[in-house]
């Protein structure tokens, strides 16, 4: 999965990705404070379109992603002069693997659990609970905001290229179990974005892009 991210990660800042990107990061900040100081991890941080959104605010931020292809992508923006200078960059040796160092007020996965094999574990906890050699989320983590930002249930449609693609989006129903059995309180879910996307057969699509926030 690390190598395909790798391919792509050039060409990966398109302007629907961009536009999404701004959309999610928008109904982040009218759910959880987005203020100067707070320590966040971006787990899946990509090429760093949220990651720079959050230094731009101020935030400390620790952008995390298992593609070294992707934070290049993200070395070379920040060696570029974008974006601001709180920015620490960690490669996933894989997805349960060894998390950064917090301690982080917020932990924020956009686009990224339906690329996660065990998703339901990495919000549970339970594979790295299972693993002295694992860092646990505990370990760095205080009372923490947590916001997930994924796909609605899409067919299978929403990925021509199903290479690292594990879920094809996911009910509410289910983060919502996952996210308890985490012992996260005050869950929400709601739709944050529709993407427009034009399907192999020509037929256009909306597929909607859902917000998690927990505590």
């Amino acid at each position: 999965v690390a190598n395909t991210f790798d391919d792509r990660a050039a060409g990966w800042d398109s302007p629907p990705r961009v536009a999404l990107a701004r959309a999610l990061f928008a109904a982040l900040g009218q759910r959880l404070p987005v203020a100067p100081g707070l320590r966040v991890l971006d787990y899946g941080a990509g090429t760093g379109l949220a990651t720079l959104a959050f230094a731009a605010a101020g935030c400390a931020v620790t952008a995390a992603d298992t593609s070294r292809g992707m934070l290049d992508e993200l070395a070379a923006k920040l060696a570029a002069g974008t974006g601001a200078r709180q920015v620490n960059l960690f490669h996933l040796a894989a997805p349960d693997g060894d998390l950064p160092a917090g301690p982080f007020d917020l932990v924020h996965l956009a686009m990224t659990l339906h690329h996660v094999a065990d998703a339901g574990g990495l919000l549970a906890w339970r594979a790295w609970r299972a693993s002295r050699a694992s860092r646990d989320w505990r370990d760095c983590l205080p009372p923490v905001a947590e916001s997930r930002l994924d796909l609605e249930p899409d067919d299978g449609l929403f990925h021509a290229d199903r290479a690292g693609v594990f879920h094809d989006g996911f009910a509410p129903e289910t983060l919502v179990a996952w996210l308890a059995a985490a012992g996260c309180e005050n869950i929400a879910i709601a739709r944050v974005h529709a993407l427009e996307r034009t399907l192999a057969d020509g037929a256009p699509r909306t597929f909607g892009i859902f917000g998690a926030f927990a505590e």
